[in-house]
């Protein structure tokens, strides 16, 4: 197939940060759009596709777009929903006269009942110029596809999120193998209101702290800060941050904190080391979703917990193994160990290679030309 599409803007973070270091944590927050889960659809576009590809950022000059691309590709998450404020991005969009080309938008909703869903006005403004400006959108899950169907959006196609379909080595991994099970939840600033609750993430990392687990953090704010930074010109407010976190994790003392983050805690700012330290452990259990799919596709079982809408529907439309809440009470290291040796992947497995086919087509069908030897193949 010839290249139809070339040149292509990508609306997105950046693939990687070398050096966190080099910025305040504040901007490094900002940067990694509060969650290093971005990481991965953004990898996998540019992954995925064959072309002269440049990221253009979020600020972009429309009058430059196109002037000097042939299509825009937007790497899309959870963005119809009811609290983001999308018209700065949609006043942007408007001024676009080349194609845009969205790629596994979703719902963040409440509810898995179509008829409860609610989104702002802007988040609606937003997909319906994104679905007038390409042949077809990409959609996250069957549920994102039905509602879009239901407020009269229909040339809608589910491939879920790009990242399922990503390649990693996996033989070549720089992480010592240690037996270990690894943990996720997902929190961004910690609260006590967080700490005083019962939910399943205020759970996981209390069981990270009593079996001393090691936890890969995505948006934990306080834990990242420290991981990247460590002590270093912190103030009376960030100690008594620390004491908090000592407080959500069950230990006694902040000094006690500090040595789990620095024994086990990480961030990945690199998707491919991310990858190979998964490698190193028996597998994740968590309520993260792109932790759950580097872990599948880096060979190691996953367990996910979907807690909210747009995880579930990527679960289900893929097949990631799932796990009950309620398998985690009284729950032994040994017994998460079992959990993650008696998974079962392979249906994951089956319906990743089989929707992959449908992904190929979707790039196809917009005109762009899929790198097979970069997707996951069938």
């Amino acid at each position: 197939m010839s290249l139809l599409i070339k040149r292509i803007g990508v609306v997105s973070l950046k693939q990687k940060i070398e050096d966190p270091t080099e910025t305040k944590f504040e901007y490094l927050y900002q940067s990694i759009g509060l969650n290093t889960g971005n990481f991965m659809f953004t990898n996998a576009v540019f992954r995925h596709i064959d072309g002269d590809l440049v990221r253009v950022g979020f600020a972009f000059n429309p009058e430059h777009i196109n002037k000097d691309f042939d299509a825009l590709v937007v790497p899309a998450a959870n963005w119809i929903n009811e609290r983001t404020d999308w018209t700065w991005f949609v006043d942007l969009l408007e001024k676009i006269e080349i194609p845009i080309i969205t790629i596994g938008i979703g719902l963040q909703a409440d509810s898995m009942v179509i008829d409860e869903v609610r989104v702002s006005e802007s988040s609606m403004r937003l997909v319906k110029l994104l679905s007038s400006k390409s042949k077809w959108i990409s959609c996250r899950g069957d549920f994102t596809r039905d509602w879009l169907a239901s407020v009269g959006i229909n040339n809608v196609v589910t491939t879920g999120c790009p990242s399922i379909y990503m390649k990693f080595e996996t033989q070549n991994s720089q992480y010592t193998y240690d037996d270990s099970v690894i943990l996720q939840g997902t929190r961004y600033w910690v609260s006590s209101d967080f700490i005083n609750s019962n939910n399943v993430n205020r759970k996981i990392y209390a069981l990270a702290g009593q079996f001393n687990l090691p936890m890969i953090y995505q948006s934990e704010a306080e834990e990242i800060d420290y991981l990247v930074y460590s002590d270093t010109g912190k103030d009376e407010h960030a100690k008594l941050k620390m004491t908090a976190l000592a407080k959500l994790y069950g230990f006694v003392q902040d000094i006690e904190m500090k040595k789990y983050l620095s024994d086990k805690g990480r961030v990945f700012f690199d998707v491919d080391q991310w990858s190979g330290y998964v490698q190193s452990s028996i597998g994740v259990i968590g309520t993260r979703l792109h932790g759950a799919i580097v872990a599948l596709n880096s060979g190691r079982p996953a367990r996910l917990i979907a807690h909210d809408s747009r995880t579930q529907e990527v679960a289900d439309f893929v097949g990631i193994p799932s796990l009950n809440e309620s398998e985690l009470s009284n729950v032994s290291e040994e017994g998460m160990k079992k959990i993650l040796n008696d998974t079962d992947t392979s249906k994951y497995a089956e319906k990743r290679k089989i929707s992959a086919v449908v992904y190929r087509q979707f790039l196809e069908d917009c005109s762009l030309n899929p790198k097979n030897t970069e997707i996951i193949s069938e």
